[in-house]
């Protein structure tokens, strides 16, 4: 493995970031690595040149930016139906997908698993035939990734994601939805607050929300708020906090590998995807086993 494309977001992550950043690119071209970098400058431009670096035969697409970015190479990469892999450098306000697979944030340890050529066939999920990576969302809270302002996410980082759940809590207190969930064993409906579908077991920074989840079992871990008092639902979240959340009666907690969702009213209910717009409901959503490949540092 020795070509390399680098794509960078630089309108992603907290300030502070560019020094490693410059390192690692530094750093590989010391080493011997062919590099180019290319640098977005806006919606699809990681995903076109993920596909054009694939077709002019680089044999590694490092990315730099958060979960939105990733998700653009990861569909490339998709698309294309490559081998090559994804090597994450983390710079994004919260980048789960790399928090779950412990990849590394300096230059240096970065260097050594692009070295090792360690990879890793991953799963990833098809939405309404929209590729995501790590979450597919629903419900309170769950805009807050793609309603908070860049320039406050470059200053504040993850933080800025807990501000702006802040300023609405109010409103998503008493907000609710009625569902109707089909899967392949079972359907059902209720009222929920919100629904997170998960690749990972990291979402908006928090490490446990799924704490069975994993990206190689070809499963989607998928957890469903139920409608609650206000006291209930307090309940709920601090226990999101530890991990101790699954046996909760407000909480449906499962595993499947297709699912659609659909709002029994004529409300209309905004789906995250990977911390971007994912469209509204109904949805229905897939998983594809083994799809892209992770560069990681261990097998």
């Amino acid at each position: 493995m020795n070509k390399i494309k680098i794509i960078q977001n630089p309108s992603s992550g907290k300030i502070g970031y560019e020094d490693e950043f410059n390192e690692v690119c530094r750093l590989l071209l010391d080493y011997g690595y062919t590099v180019q970098l290319f640098k977005t400058k806006g919606k699809n431009d990681a995903y076109l040149e993920t596909k054009k670096a694939v077709e002019e035969g680089f044999e590694c697409i490092v990315v730099s930016g958060g979960d939105g970015t990733v998700n653009e190479v990861a569909r490339g990469l998709y698309e294309m139906k490559t081998t090559v892999p994804m090597a994450i450098f983390k710079t994004g306000t919260v980048n789960d997908f790399a928090n779950h697979l412990k990849l590394p944030n300096t230059a240096f340890s970065f260097l050594k698993m692009i070295q090792s050529e360690i990879t890793l066939p991953v799963d990833i999920g098809l939405l309404n035939g929209q590729v995501f990576v790590n979450i597919a969302a629903a419900g309170i809270f769950t805009s807050v990734a793609h309603d908070t302002k860049k320039e406050v996410k470059k200053y504040l980082g993850r933080n800025a994601y807990y501000l702006e759940a802040l300023m609405n809590l109010p409103k998503n207190l008493s907000t609710y939805y009625p569902l109707r969930i089909t899967t392949d064993k079972f359907t059902t409906e209720g009222e929920y607050h919100l629904f997170l579908i998960t690749n990972s077991s990291s979402v908006g920074g928090f490490d446990k929300i799924s704490p069975t989840a994993e990206i190689q079992d070809g499963y989607f871990d998928c957890m469903f708020i139920k409608r609650a008092p206000i006291v209930g639902q307090a309940d709920v979240f601090m226990k999101i906090l530890v991990g101790k959340h699954l046996d909760n009666k407000h909480v449906d907690y499962f595993q499947t590998k297709k699912i659609k969702i659909e709002l029994l009213n004529d409300d209309e209910l905004v789906v995250d995807l990977d911390g971007e717009y994912g469209g509204t409901l109904p949805i229905e959503i897939e998983v594809k086993p083994s799809a892209i490949y992770i560069m990681a540092e261990n097998e």
